[in-house]
C-alpha cells in the first residue's frame, strides 16, 4: 500500500508540473495493485479489482468525451476505483476537486501579477471596455 500511496504522490507532482499523466506510470500502479490482490485474497480479488476499475472507468468515460476531464484523469480515477472501490470514487473526486481548488486559489494569490497584468493592460491601451 505504501508503494502505491507514493505512486500517487508522483503522479500529483508530475501532473501539476507538466500537466499531463504518464501512462507507464499508471500501468505500474495498476500492476502494483493487481500484485497486491494476488498477495491478499487470490484470483478472485485481482477479477474483483479489474472489474472495479473497468466500471469506474466507464463511468467516468462520458465526463471525459464533454471535455470536463482528461484521458489521463479517467485512467486515474479508473485506477484509485479499482484500489477504493466504486462506492468510494465519488467522495474521493470532491476531495481532489477541493484540493484543486484550494492549490488554484493559492496560485492565484501567489502570481496575482503574471496572470492578470497582460489582461489588465490589454484593456486599458486598447480600450476594450
Amino acid at each position: 500500500m505504501c508503494t502505491l500511496f507514493f505512486g500517487l504522490i508522483l503522479i500529483c507532482l508530475y501532473d501539476y508540473r507538466y500537466g499531463r499523466i504518464p501512462n507507464k506510470l499508471l500501468g505500474l500502479l495498476f500492476i502494483a495493485g493487481i500484485c497486491m490482490r494476488v498477495a491478499g485474497g487470490g484470483v478472485w480479488e485481482v477479477v474483483t479489482y479489474i472489474a472495479r476499475g473497468l466500471v469506474t472507468g466507464a463511468a467516468f468515460y462520458p465526463v471525459y468525451k464533454i471535455g470536463a476531464l482528461g484521458a489521463g484523469d479517467v485512467k486515474l480515477l479508473a485506477m484509485l476505483g479499482s484500489l477504493v472501490g466504486t462506492e468510494h470514487i465519488i467522495g474521493l473526486m470532491a476531495a481532489a476537486m477541493v484540493n484543486g481548488a484550494v492549490i488554484g486559489g493559492v496560485k492565484l494569490l501567489l502570481f496575482w501579477d503574471q496572470m492578470f497584468s497582460p489582461i489588465i493592460e490589454d484593456i486599458y491601451f486598447n480600450n476594450i471596455l
